[in-house]
């Protein structure tokens, strides 16, 4: 992924990743004063404004460089460092990440980390996609998909299995509308949702017709998205 080289473009391109925020952030606490919150995966500071607005006393980390000199530009109220969010360290009173858990390539040793990161008591709070966000696209072309998706059952399950109590588990589904498939996969690009193989022109050809074909709406071509927010708490 090159989410680095769009530091600076990200918030301005990410339209999905805001609307994730401001989705699951009505079940954030409404306060966290006096609490030590670390975020994850905190880019340019989507999530970190909303943390900020509740008092908490955030470390807004991201694993590029690029996005913490960004965040901390913006967003200089929070402590700002480089963090592996697979590897979480410290010890907070709340963890929590936007957009972020998705791309986790071991859901319960990831959360099994964290949970070693929160004092005891303490809550961690995701927002995440999950299955079957981009099914249209994972259909056409599945070769170009870079990592394994999970339902909202499979995220459950995780968290038991990682010795934490769940509190919350929500979830909605968003028809969204692209100008094109071009115009989708420009998104992927401006957000650096991409990895490093590039699909051969013929074949980028065909998945622009047939997507166009298959996934045609009057305003342009639909893309699935399904939201999650994941709570819980360490005994």
């Amino acid at each position: 992924m090159r989410f680095g080289e769009k530091a600076s473009e990200y918030a301005t391109h990410a339209f999905v990743q805001r609307d994730l925020v401001e989705w699951g952030s009505q079940w954030l606490p409404d306060l966290l004063t006096g609490k030590d919150v670390l975020e994850l995966g905190a880019g340019p500071g989507l999530l970190t404004r909303e943390l900020l607005a509740r008092r908490g006393n955030v470390w807004a980390t991201d694993l590029a460089p690029a996005m913490v000199k960004t965040g901390s530009i913006q967003w200089p109220q929070a402590h700002w460092q480089v963090m592996d969010a697979w590897q979480a360290q410290g010890a907070y009173d709340f963890i929590a990440s936007s957009a972020l858990m998705q791309w986790a390539p071991d859901p319960v040793a990831v959360l099994m980390r964290q949970a070693q990161a929160l004092r005891s008591g303490g809550r961690m709070f995701h927002l995440l996609f999950i299955d079957p966000t981009l099914c249209e696209f994972r259909q056409l072309a599945p070769q170009w998909n870079p990592f394994t998706w999970r339902t909202q059952e499979q995220w459950e399950q995780a968290c038991d299995q990682a010795g934490l109590e769940l509190c919350r588990s929500e979830s909605v589904s968003h028809r969204i509308i692209f100008s094109s498939a071009r115009e989708l996969l420009r998104f992927f690009q401006r957000t650096g949702a991409v990895g490093g193989k590039r699909a051969r022109p013929g074949e980028l050809r065909r998945f622009l017709r047939v997507y166009a074909e298959r996934f045609a709406e009057a305003e342009g071509v639909v893309s699935t998205w399904s939201f999650l927010c994941l709570e819980a708490r360490k005994p």
